[in-house]
């Protein structure tokens, strides 16, 4: 957590600890309560981290789908995105006019957009292939 998503933690900890606390006293007794109180914000405040696998996975995700288009199509992505050109200049580097490079892009996205759904389609799909107990094309588990 940065500095000020921690004073925000303490000040919602110190606001809302008391009555989470009370309305837990009412259904349990008090060690259970003040254990069942930490847990509910210690719980709030690991949601409130990032969690740096989830970047390293959606930075691979967007490799995996960028690899996956074609040279064209990548070139005029990262001239604009990583290289931050506009269209005037990324059409003068790919030697094109500023219309030709607004098309390119608009169908390059667009076809980012597909790969990456594809990408992460296949990352939620379960492997039944690989999974404990299924059956090997041979009918034997």
């Amino acid at each position: 957590m940065q500095v000020n998503d921690e004073q925000l933690f303490r000040d919602a900890y110190r606001r809302h600890h008391p009555p989470v606390l009370a309305y837990l006293r009412r259904r349990a007794d008090d060690d259970q309560a003040r254990e069942l109180a930490d847990e509910v914000f210690l719980i709030a405040r690991r949601s409130a981290e990032p969690d740096p696998s989830d970047a390293v996975l959606e930075r691979l995700a967007v490799l995996s789908a960028l690899a996956s288009l074609s040279t064209p199509d990548r070139e005029v992505l990262m001239l604009v995105a990583w290289d931050g050109l506009d269209h005037r200049r990324t059409a003068e580097v790919l030697g094109v006019t500023a219309a030709t490079t607004a098309v390119r892009l608009f169908r390059a996205r667009r076809r980012l957009a597909a790969a990456l759904a594809a990408v992460e389609e296949t990352a939620h799909a379960p492997d039944t292939a690989r999974s404990p107990g299924s059956l090997s094309s041979e009918g034997t588990p």
